[in-house]
């Protein structure tokens, strides 16, 4: 999945929200890559647990479970992406209509098409 880069997402959010901003310090709208978790410690190799769960007889570990599969979806360049965004300047911090909203930004169009409240 393809995120929209920072700069873009940042001229999208000026010509289409331009008193608003990106609410910073969420994990989400960072630019930092996703990591995977790693495997547990006692976890065995992949192959074993073909052997232990996989069809058996000639073949087992290679051969696919339920037939044909589908063709995946060719991912897009740039996916649709929802980005938190805050005021440029709050009226009132604790207040519900200073705090972040959601908004969905099209990777294609390079707009917004969907918003929070």
């Amino acid at each position: 999945m393809a995120k929209i880069p920072r700069d873009k997402l940042e001229r999208i959010i000026e010509k289409e929200a331009p008193r608003q901003k990106i609410a910073e310090g969420r994990p989400a709208e960072r630019d930092a890559p996703r990591t995977r978790a790693p495997a547990q410690g006692g976890t065995p190799d992949l192959a074993t647990l073909k052997r232990r769960y996989g069809k058996r007889g000639p073949g087992a570990t290679d051969a696919p479970r339920g037939g044909a599969k589908a063709a995946r979806p060719v991912p897009k360049a740039e996916d649709d992406e929802v980005v938190l965004l805050q005021s440029k300047e709050p009226r009132d911090p604790v207040s519900r209509g200073s705090r972040p909203k959601a908004v969905v930004v099209s990777g294609k169009d390079g707009r917004i098409i969907g918003r929070q409240g």
